[in-house]
């Protein structure tokens, strides 16, 4: 599609799950947020609020949806929930844990870790495919709120393959991101070109002031 984009698309994690799942493939496994969160859900959605976004987008795992709903509801802006917008899919390793995966699976796994832009776990998708279906996904809002200001509540793979894009840098580089639970990161799309003007800000703990939109 040849329409240019002109908007501000932030980006924020989804909050921190159980312990023990970040240690597995945790992928399109649905497990809730921790227990205790409500007090910095209220804080991120009320940051989120104060960039005054028209749009909300979310991954429809419950792990983002249910932030995603909270800020619809402090912010008054719509909410479309997606599919498409998901974290990348493991396939047959969906859930379990690394340490497991490589000792059973050898060759496998070593090569899917070594070349993990374009391996496929077993029956799962590449980085590579999703970055592509994320892309597709969000340009797809983006292009439907010109002079906006839209905030996508997902995962850590997804938001990795929309900043590499935005900065024109491989996916091979995505692993040297740091992103946290609640981290809010923001790109300014002007046409052609696109900037990333936040990356990896506590949102519990506000959105900095000054920034650009």
């Amino acid at each position: 599609m040849a329409t240019e984009i002109h908007a501000t698309l932030f980006l924020l994690r989804r909050g921190p799950v159980a312990e023990k799942w970040d240690r597995t493939a945790l992928g399109q496994s649905d497990p809730p947020l921790q227990r205790g969160l409500a007090p910095e859900e209220s804080a991120v959605a009320t940051a989120i609020a104060a960039l005054q976004p028209s749009r909300i987008v979310s991954s429809d795992l419950r792990r983002a949806r249910m932030t995603a709903e909270r800020i619809s509801e402090y912010t008054g802006a719509s909410l479309a929930v997606r599919r498409d917008l998901r974290e990348q899919r493991f396939g047959a390793w969906q859930g379990r844990p690394w340490s497991e995966i490589v000792a059973t699976e050898g060759d496998t796994a070593v090569s899917f870790l070594h070349d993990f832009c374009r391996s496929e776990p077993p029956s799962g998708e590449s980085l590579e495919a999703v970055s592509r279906r994320v892309l597709k996904g969000v340009q797809a809002e983006l292009r439907r709120q010109q002079r906006e200001v839209v905030c996508y509540v997902g995962h850590a793979g997804p938001i990795r393959c929309l900043v590499a894009h935005a900065l024109r840098v491989g996916l091979e580089q995505v692993q040297r991101m740091q992103l946290d639970p609640f981290g809010l990161c923001a790109i300014r799309y002007q046409g052609d070109a696109s900037v990333l003007t936040l990356w990896n800000h506590p949102a519990a703990g506000g959105v900095p002031g000054g920034l650009p939109c």
